[in-house]
C-alpha cells in the first residue's frame, strides 16, 4: 500500500516532508471490512477523521475525487499512477505499508490443488504455517 492524493490535493502543495500534523488536517479514506464478523480497520491516528468505505475500489474512487488521501494498493492505481491523476504523498515516514495474508483451511492435505498452491506461496520457504 502507498500513500497518494489526487493531484490537486491540498497536502501536495506543501513543499516539505509531510508529517503527522499535516495528515491529520485532512480527511483520510479507510477501507473497512466486517467480512470476518468484527470490524477490520486500517491504521490511523486516534483523531484522524475517516471515510470509511467497504471497497478498494471505492477508496481509489474517494481518493481521485480530492475528498481525502489513502493508502492504496500501488497495483490497483497503476493507470492513475502513471498518468499524474495520482501521486505519491512525500511523507517524512510512513509512506507505504505491507498487508498480512492468511489463509484458512480445514485440512490442507485434502484441499483443491489452488489452494495447496496459495498456501505455498503464502507459507515461509514454501511450508504453511500449521496453527
Amino acid at each position: 500500500m502507498i500513500a497518494v492524493a489526487n493531484r490537486s490535493h491540498p497536502l501536495l502543495a506543501v513543499k516539505r516532508k509531510l508529517n503527522r500534523s499535516d495528515l491529520m488536517q485532512h480527511m483520510l479514506v479507510t477501507i473497512e471490512s466486517t467480512a470476518s464478523g468484527s470490524p477490520k480497520q486500517q491504521p490511523r491516528f486516534p483523531a484522524q477523521r475517516v471515510l470509511p468505505v467497504g471497497t478498494i475500489e471505492s477508496a481509489i474512487a474517494a481518493v481521485c475525487s480530492g475528498f481525502c488521501f489513502g493508502w492504496l494498493p500501488k497495483y490497483r492505481i497503476r493507470a492513475e499512477f502513471d498518468r499524474g491523476d495520482l501521486v505519491a504523498l512525500p511523507l517524512s515516514a510512513g509512506q507505504t505499508r505491507e498487508v498480512r495474508l492468511n489463509l484458512v483451511s480445514r485440512d490442507l492435505s485434502s484441499s483443491d490443488t489452488e489452494v495447496n498452491a496459495l498456501a505455498e506461496f503464502l507459507g515461509p520457504n514454501g511450508e504453511p504455517e500449521v496453527i
